[in-house]
């Protein structure tokens, strides 16, 4: 069966994933409150893995969520890494971000089964882990935490406030495939823009003749997947790995598509057997007619199931 792969990149990038829909898993936690910030100041810091470059989507998942509370809370929240020598941190307030060398992430990570993320309060409170099966899943996992607990959306859609509290015993588990499309407009889809173009009005994307839109979608190197874009128009859909040499991916005037509003599909699985990164490029095919396209929605699902359009 075919499924949703939500993927979200960190402020700029944050690639692709829309948790609103996510309704599978467990969530467990008690009543007893743990503040996080408290009139707009915290004594947490946020830990990434020391190994990761810049570029790791858990490390730029870090860095969304520093920007995410001081934004929302006015709270100054540092990110360091989790090498610390001989230093004990055992009583350090840490919120654990992916993969880190602590063992609350290392027992976290371990329970989850693949396509799976996991936002757990453990012991006392003194370490939060927000981590994913993969660092795509802790991408997932971060933009679930901002979205559903901190109220930030993006950096224009927030409600401020100079708190943070979460409850002692909170385990969440989701799952972060499965959900409709992203529609044309949203935050979500905002996260997965690489080259922003056209106008948005009425959950529509609409292309003028030169605009040219990008999309940035990621995935599991090697794994199987299909690009679902609702659209209309005379457009033309070409795929990179490198955002430089773009292929042909499909146009209204091959067979299987068309012009009319449809959900039309194509496999991306042989660019994903070489990268984990494939960049979407839409544009007006015939910019001197009048049909520019128009974009509801986009997708990326798990699978290489046919079927162009519905």
């Amino acid at each position: 069966m075919s499924r949703r792969f939500f993927a979200l990149a960190v402020s700029v990038t944050f690639a692709f994933l829309a948790l609103a829909s996510c309704a599978s898993g467990d969530a467990k936690e008690t009543s007893e409150p743990l503040p996080i910030v408290s009139g707009g100041a915290t004594e947490y810091v946020i830990v990434r893995n020391d190994l990761y470059p810049s570029s790791n989507p858990a490390v730029r998942a870090a860095v969304y969520l520093k920007h995410a509370v001081n934004a929302v809370t006015g709270a100054e929240i540092n990110v360091k890494t989790d090498w610390d020598g001989k230093e004990d941190n055992t009583a350090r307030k840490e919120i654990l971000v992916g993969s880190t060398n602590r063992q609350e992430s290392i027992d976290a990570i371990q329970q989850l089964a693949d396509g799976h993320f996991i936002i757990k309060v453990c012991g006392d409170g003194t370490k939060i882990v927000i981590a994913g099966k993969s660092e795509h899943g802790t991408e997932a996992a971060l933009q679930y935490f901002c979205e559903n607990y901190l109220g930030y959306r993006s950096k224009t859609d927030f409600t401020a406030k100079d708190e943070l509290t979460l409850s002692l015993g909170m385990e969440i588990v989701r799952s972060y495939m499965g959900g409709s499309a992203i529609p044309a407009g949203s935050s979500e889809e905002a996260a997965l823009i690489w080259q922003d173009a056209g106008t948005v009005e009425d959950g529509k994307r609409k292309l003028a003749r030169t605009d040219v839109l990008i999309y940035k979608l990621t995935g599991d190197k090697g794994g199987a997947y299909r690009l679902e874009l609702d659209i209309e128009g005379q457009y033309l859909v070409t795929v990179s790995t490198d955002t430089e040499t773009y292929y042909r991916l499909f146009a209204f005037t091959d067979s299987g598509y068309g012009t009319p509003r449809g959900k039309y599909s194509a496999d991306l699985t042989e660019y994903f057997a070489e990268s984990d990164t494939v960049y979407i490029r839409i544009s007006d095919y015939r910019p001197l007619d009048e049909n520019s396209p128009i974009i509801y929605s986009v997708n990326l699902t798990e699978g290489d199931g046919s079927g162009q359009s519905e």
